[in-house]
């Protein structure tokens, strides 16, 4: 895996650089905890391939390994973020412009520059205001070498780049890997997975809020991560917010076992008091599962749906469901990953989907009837599994879906893969509809 120096740390990449082959991967299994998904229910049929459509192939120039879970507008546009590839090989943003009837232009609205002045390697997806600006992060470069937030401004389909906030690094925070989440007011909120001391060598990670006041962002830190047994730490993914102004999120390792948590922040009572926190569930390893990459999606009756890259009933990962009771939450494994259906469901730093229906969808990242990779279904309630694609590979499909995936309003399903595509084998934009 790749890793960065930051003040003399090696910081891991949260996914690793897929090489543009068509071979089954075999020495990546001895590096990443993960496995063969596959549900304890009866495995319904997979749909036709037919709803199965690749948007867009990268081919370096023009992006690389896009991770990041897509955005798409109500036009049915889909705006995103390749980690590398671009005229600096720090990734681009893209916007895919949908001509109708299927068809698709691939434009490239940004090339991040890296260095002392811009982000590299944007690993999270993109938030968009009611003017059509566009916001993510970069966990690489900067001012302080420690990642920024841009706003990629709107006039009227011409687009501009600014960095709003570079991280210092320290009691700061630093590499911001996740998605952001934008309020009603317009405030932005995140993490870093390193930074702010609390007992980590390098600092356990924080969560953050940023607000434009008259076009100045100014930044707060709400939550400082503590290696201390019951807090969690390392947080890769970004948050969900709720309508009361409650932030819900997960950390990578911590907790009562050490192997990840989902936590809560309560906004202040008072203004001069700080954001709550309560931790919803510490993961256990075992059957439980561990080490999230992924973040917290709720759907209409409070439930939070999530994956973990590791542990469950055969050591491969989980899907759960934390389901509220009283005040208390309960984590329910709804998928364990266990050799059928495909490997390690990282959504990664990104977000499983939910229907209005409960549906639940995301990928596993290698595996399935080709070793690439597939797209999943849960049923809302039951949760049995419907295998919806297995990548192929071999220049006419994508392959590796390490990110997360996103429904549009006609709910169709899209997401990213990490390599394959038909332009070289640098990743691709895949869409399935009515999954």
């Amino acid at each position: 895996m790749r890793s960065q120096a930051f003040f003399g740390a090696n910081v891991p990449s949260l996914s690793p650089r897929v090489a543009r082959s068509t071979k089954r991967p075999t020495g990546l299994a001895q590096t990443l905890a993960a496995g063969v998904c596959a549900f304890l229910l009866l495995m319904a049929p997979s749909v036709s391939a037919q709803s199965y459509s690749l948007l867009a192939s990268f081919n370096n120039i023009d992006g690389s390994n896009p991770v990041g879970d897509p955005l798409i507008d109500s036009s049915g546009n889909v705006f995103g973020t390749t980690q590398t590839g671009g005229a600096a090989g720090c990734g681009v943003i893209y916007e895919l412009v949908n001509n109708g009837g299927g068809s698709y232009t691939n434009t490239t609205l940004y090339n991040f520059a890296g260095g002392g002045k811009d982000g590299c390697n944007p690993y999270g997806g993109l938030v968009m205001d009611s003017s059509g600006n566009l916001y993510g992060s970069a966990p690489l470069d900067g001012e302080y070498a420690a990642g920024v937030i841009y706003e990629l401004a709107n006039s009227g389909g011409t687009y501009t780049e600014s960095v709003i906030y570079a991280f210092k690094g320290h009691s700061d925070g630093a590499f911001p890997y996740g998605d952001l989440a934008m309020d009603a007011k317009g405030r932005l909120y995140g993490t870093t997975y390193n930074g702010a001391g609390g007992n980590c060598a390098f600092g356990c990670g924080t969560v953050f809020q940023l607000t434009n006041k008259s076009g100045l962002w100014t930044k707060k830190v709400l939550h400082l991560f503590k290696k201390n047994k019951v807090d969690g730490w390392y947080p890769a993914a970004g948050v969900a917010l709720d309508s009361k102004g409650n932030i819900y999120g997960t950390t990578n390792f911590g907790g009562s076992a050490g192997v990840g948590t989902i936590f809560k922040l309560s906004p202040p009572a008072k203004k001069k008091t700080g954001y709550k926190e309560t931790i919803l569930h510490a993961f256990a390893g075992a059957n439980d599962g561990c080490h999230p990459y992924s973040g917290v999606v709720p759907d209409s009756s409070g439930n939070f749906y999530g994956t973990t890259s590791g542990c469950g009933q055969f050591g491969y990962g989980t899907v759960y469901q934390l389901a509220p009771s009283g005040k208390t939450y309960t984590n329910n494994v709804i998928f364990q990953c266990n050799g059928g259906q495909g490997y390690w469901p990282y959504e990664n730093a990104g977000f499983v989907a939910v229907d209005p229906s409960g549906n639940v969808y995301g990928t596993a990242s290698l595996g399935g009837a080709y070793g690439y990779g597939t797209v999943f279904a849960l049923a809302g309630g039951t949760f049995t599994f419907t295998d919806l694609h297995d990548f192929e590979g071999g220049g006419n499909d994508g392959l590796y879906p390490y990110g997360g995936v996103r429904l549009d309003s006609a709910g169709s399903l899209y997401g990213t893969t990490t390599g394959g595509g038909s332009a070289g084998g640098y990743g691709a934009v895949w869409q399935i509809t009515s999954p």
